[in-house]
C-alpha cells in the first residue's frame, strides 16, 4: 500500500475511535451525538477508500471502494443536521438545506442499490501503480459534491451562529467549534484544488474532464467562501472591535490561514512531478478532536485536565511522527519508490529521524501544554470552578430543551459536584437567561406591545433586547420628552429596591432613573434617554481614543461613580457597555447596581459561584470581587482603571485572549497589568498602576481621588497639544 494511503487509513481509524469515544461520553446536546455518528462513518469511509488502493485484485479494490462510497452517502445529511442541531435558533432558517441533503442521500442510496456501476464504474491503475476508482457522474452529483458542499454549509451556519449568539457559554463554545471545523475546510480547499489543477493530465483519464472540472468548480467556490470569511474577519480586526471579540476573531482567522498555507505547500510537489505530501489526515484528526473538545468542554468535568495530560504525552509523539513523515517524503522525492531490498534502510532511517525529533521535543512538553491550556491545574480552586461551569452548562441545556432544573440527571449531577443551594440559585438565574438567548426564546416584542404604559409612556420602537431585558424608546406624554423603558424579564426584590435607590442619584454624568413601574407581570424602569450610543459602540468603531479624549471620558465616568458612591451604592459592573454618550460627547454611567444585584457575592462559598455567574463582565472585575470578598467603591475604581486602559490602547489591561473563565480569574488575581505604556507620560501610567493595584488599600481610596489625578493629566495633555497613539510596553 502507498505510504500516503497507509497514513490515511490510520487517520480514518483515529476518526472512528474519536467518534465512538464521543458517543460513549453521552453528550447532552443532540448535536454531539450527530457529530459522533458522522465521525464514525467518516473514519470508516476513509479507511475503506484507501484500503482499496492497495488491494490485491481489481475486484477486491472495487468492492472496498464501493463500501467506502456507500459510507459517504449520509455525509451531507449528518453534517448539516449537526449544524442545525447545534444552533437551534437558526434551525428554521436553514431547515431547507437539511431537507435537500436528505433528498440527495436518499436518491444516492436508491441509485446505489439499483445500479452500483452508475456510482463506481470501475478501477484502474494510477500512475503511481495503485488502484484508483473511476466514478460516474451520478457519484459526483449525488455524493461527492454534496459532501464537500456540506462542509462549507456547516461552516457557514456555525459562522452565523457565532455572530448571533448572545449567551457567553454558547458564543465561546461555538467560536471554538467553528475554528476547529475551519482547520479542515481551509486546509482541504487549496490542497485538492491544486492537486486537481497541477495533476490535471493524470486525473482526466481516470475521472473524465467533466468530473474533474466539476470538482475544480466546487473547490473554487469553497475557496471563495473561505476567502470571504477570512476577509471579513480581517476587515473587522482592522476596523477595531471589542478586545474579547478581536481575540476570538484572530483565533478563527489563524485557523483559516495556517491550514490553508499548509494545504498549498502539501500539494505543491505535484508541480515538479513528485507526489503530494499527505497532510489531510493530520488536519482531519486535529479538526475532529477540537470539535469534540468544544462540544464536551462545558459538559464533562475534568476534560481540560485530561486534555492537558494528553498534550504532554502527545506533543513529542506528534513531533516524532511528523519528522518521520518528512524524512520519508524526502527519501521518496530523492530516490523514487523504495524497493524491497532498500526497505529496511528506509524504515530505520525514517524511524531514527522520528525518535531524535521526539527526544528533542520531550523537554518542551510541559511548556507546550501550559501554552495550550494555561491555568488548568490539578488543584482544588480550579476543580471547583470547573464543577460550576459544568453544572451551569447542564442547567442551560435543561432550560433550552424545556426541562426543569429538578430532573433526576441534574439532581444527581448537583450532588456529585457538590453544588450548594446558594450556588444553585445564582446559576439558575443566569442559566435561564442563557438558555433563552440561545434558543431565541426571549419574549419578542409583538405589534400589540407598542402602546401607552400607565397612560403616560408611549412606546415607539425597540432599541435592543437580550436575555435580561427589552429596551424601548418611548415618549413621555406628560412632560413631552423622550425616555427609555427597560422591561425586566426576571426582576427580583433586591434589584427593584436598588433601582429605586439609584433613582435618587442626581448627576449630569449618571443616567437618571425617573421611575420604577409594575406593568402586568413585568417590572419597568423609566430611564433618561441618551442618544449617542454606548462607549462600547465607540470603541468597536474606533478601536482606541486619543489621549485627551480618553481622559475626558474617564473623567466623566469617575464623576458619575463619585455621585453613585455618595449615595452608598457600589456599581459592581463598570464597563464600556454601561457608559452612554450624549450628543455632545459627555459620558453618563448607567445600570449601576442593577445588573449584578441578583448575583452579588455572599458569605456562602461566593468565589466560584459569583465568578461563574457573570463571565461577561469578568474582564473589568477587581480581584476582591472575583474572589468573592466584600467589595466597596475601590472595586469600581479598579474597573474604571481597566476602562481607561482600554480607551488608551484599544485592548484589555491583561492579555486575556481566548482563555476560559477560570484562567481569566486567575490572571486578574495574580498577573501584573501590561504597564507602563509606551508613548505616554509617566503620570498616566502611574494612574493606571495605582487604580489597577491588586490590593484595594493601595488604590485610590475614592473615585474623586482618581478623578483629580485624571483631570491633572488631561490639563497637562491639553497644554502640550500632543495626540499620542498608545501601546502597552
Amino acid at each position: 500500500m502507498a505510504p500516503a494511503a497507509t497514513i490515511a487509513v490510520v487517520s480514518g481509524l483515529v476518526l472512528a475511535v474519536l467518534g465512538a469515544a464521543l458517543l460513549f461520553a453521552r453528550p447532552r446536546k443532540v448535536a454531539g451525538s450527530v457529530f459522533a455518528a458522522f465521525l464514525v462513518l467518516w473514519g470508516l469511509e476513509i479507511g475503506f477508500l484507501n484500503l482499496s488502493r492497495g488491494a490485491g485484485s481489481p475486484d477486491a479494490a472495487l468492492s472496498l471502494l464501493s463500501i467506502g462510497v456507500a459510507l459517504k452517502v449520509p455525509h451531507a445529511l449528518l453534517l448539516l443536521h449537526f449544524a442545525a442541531s447545534y444552533a437551534p435558533a437558526l434551525r428554521r432558517r436553514f431547515q431547507a438545506a437539511t431537507w435537500v441533503a436528505a433528498v440527495f442521500a436518499a436518491t444516492a442510496a436508491v441509485v446505489f442499490v439499483l445500479d452500483p456501476r452508475s456510482i463506481v464504474e470501475s478501477v484502474a491503475r494510477s500512475p503511481d501503480g495503485y488502484w484508483a476508482g473511476r466514478f460516474g457522474i451520478l457519484n459526483v452529483l449525488l455524493i461527492g459534491i454534496p459532501s464537500f458542499a456540506a462542509f462549507y454549509g456547516t461552516a457557514y451556519i456555525l459562522h452565523r451562529a457565532y455572530s448571533e449568539f448572545r449567551a457567553p457559554l454558547d458564543r465561546q463554545e461555538t467560536g471554538l467549534v467553528l475554528a476547529a471545523l475551519m482547520l479542515y475546510v481551509a486546509h482541504v480547499t487549496p490542497y485538492y484544488l491544486l492537486i486537481y489543477v497541477l495533476g490535471w493530465s493524470s486525473f482526466v483519464p481516470l475521472l473524465g474532464a467533466g468530473v474533474a472540472g466539476l470538482f475544480v468548480a466546487v473547490f473554487l467556490a469553497g475557496g471563495s467562501f473561505v476567502g470571504i470569511v477570512a476577509a471579513r474577519l480581517g476587515s473587522r480586526l482592522r476596523r477595531g472591535t471589542a478586545p474579547a471579540q478581536r481575540s476570538a476573531d484572530r483565533a478563527i482567522l489563524a485557523a483559516i490561514l495556517v491550514p490553508a498555507t499548509a494545504g498549498a505547500i502539501g500539494a505543491a510537489p505535484l508541480a515538479w512531478g513528485a507526489p503530494p505530501v499527505e497532510t489531510l489526515g493530520l488536519f482531519r484528526i486535529l479538526a475532529a478532536a477540537l470539535v469534540a473538545y468544544g462540544i464536551l468542554k462545558h459538559h464533562v468535568f475534568g476534560l481540560d485536565l485530561g486534555v492537558k495530560r494528553a498534550v504532554r504525552v502527545g506533543f513529542p509523539v506528534a513531533v516524532g511522527v511528523l519528522a518521520l513523515l518528512a524524512a520519508g517524503g524526502a527519501l521518496r522525492s530523492g530516490a523514487g519508490d523504495v524497493d524491497v531490498a532498500g526497505l529496511p534502510a528506509y524504515v530505520v532511517g525514517g524511524t531514527g529521524v522520528g525518535l531524535v525529533a521526539a527526544a528533542v521535543a520531550f523537554p518542551a512538553r510541559r511548556r507546550v501544554a501550559d501554552l495550550v491550556l494555561p491555568y488548568v491545574e490539578d488543584e482544588e480552586d480550579y476543580r471547583r470552578a470547573r464543577a460550576l461551569e459544568v453544572y451551569r452548562a447542564a442547567l442551560v441545556q435543561a432550560y433550552a430543551q424545556g426541562g426543569l432544573d429538578t430532573d433526576p440527571f441534574l439532581r444527581d449531577l448537583r450532588r456529585s459536584l457538590g453544588v450548594s443551594d446558594r450556588e444553585h440559585d445564582i446559576l439558575r438565574v443566569v442559566a435561564r437567561t442563557d438558555a433563552a438567548s440561545s434558543a431565541g426564546d426571549v419574549p419578542r416584542a409583538a405589534p400589540g406591545d407598542a402602546g401607552l404604559v400607565r397612560g403616560r409612556y408611549a412606546r415607539e420602537r425597540v432599541l435592543g433586547e437580550g436575555g435580561f431585558a427589552r429596551v424601548w424608546l418611548a415618549a413621555d406624554r406628560t412632560l413631552d420628552r423622550p425616555v427609555v423603558l427597560k422591561e425586566l424579564f426576571h426582576p427580583g426584590p433586591a434589584l427593584l429596591q436598588e433601582a429605586r435607590a439609584a433613582g435618587a442619584v442626581q448627576s449630569p454624568h449618571v443616567v437618571t432613573v425617573h421611575d420604577v413601574l409594575q406593568d402586568e407581570d413585568r417590572s419597568i424602569l423609566v430611564l433618561e434617554y441618551v442618544p449617542g450610543g454606548s462607549l462600547q459602540d465607540l470603541l468597536e468603531r474606533e478601536g482606541r481614543l486619543p489621549r485627551g479624549r480618553a481622559l475626558e471620558v474617564a473623567g466623566d465616568l469617575l464623576r458619575g461613580l463619585a455621585a453613585i458612591h455618595a449615595r452608598g451604592i457600589v456599581h459592581r459592573d463598570v464597563k464600556p457597555g454601561n457608559v452612554l454618550l450624549t450628543g455632545d460627547g459627555r459620558a453618563k454611567v448607567t445600570d449601576f447596581g442593577i445588573s449584578e444585584a441578583e448575583a452579588s457575592p455572599t458569605s456562602e462559598r461566593p468565589t466560584t459561584a459569583a465568578f461563574a455567574a457573570a463571565p461577561g463582565t469578568l474582564f473589568y472585575m477587581a480581584p476582591e470581587q472575583v474572589t468573592g470578598e466584600r467589595v466597596d467603591a475601590r472595586a469600581d475604581v479598579y474597573a474604571a482603571g481597566a476602562v481607561l486602559y482600554q480607551l488608551l490602547t484599544g485592548r484589555f489591561y491583561l492579555d486575556f485572549g481566548n482563555k476560559g473563565d477560570y484562567a481569566i480569574r486567575r490572571m486578574i488575581v495574580e498577573a501584573a497589568p501590561r504597564l507602563p505604556l509606551r508613548g505616554e507620560p509617566d503620570d498616566v501610567s502611574a494612574i493606571l498602576e495605582r487604580a489597577l493595584d491588586k490590593e484595594p488599600d493601595r488604590r485610590f481610596a475614592t473615585a474623586e481621588g482618581m478623578l483629580m489625578a485624571v483631570d491633572a493629566c488631561r490639563r497637562a495633555s491639553a497644554a502640550t497639544g500632543a495626540v499620542v497613539a498608545v501601546t502597552p510596553a
